[in-house]
């Protein structure tokens, strides 16, 4: 009722028949609670695309510990 029928990521409308999920709008793990404002219906394969995207974000953002290198290239001069 509060989200017209339609999923809270892409906004295309939910049928009673779709697969679908509650997606917790601030996640429990950072200190969202279990009430309705806070949940949302999401088709499940929207919430796949969201939680792989979400994982890709957090590997770009973590510190990289290898040795950084780049190929130095010289001109025939050696040079």
């Amino acid at each position: 009722k509060n989200q017209g029928g339609k999923c809270y990521h892409c906004g295309m409308p939910l049928s009673i028949s779709d697969d679908r999920e509650i997606f917790y709008k601030i996640p429990k793990s950072e200190g969202g609670k279990d009430i309705v404002s806070n949940m949302a219906y999401v088709h499940s394969d929207c919430q796949r695309i969201f939680v792989e995207s979400r994982s890709k974000d957090d590997e770009m953002l973590e510190p990289y510990e290898g040795k950084l290198s780049r190929t130095v290239l010289r001109g025939e001069s050696g040079s």
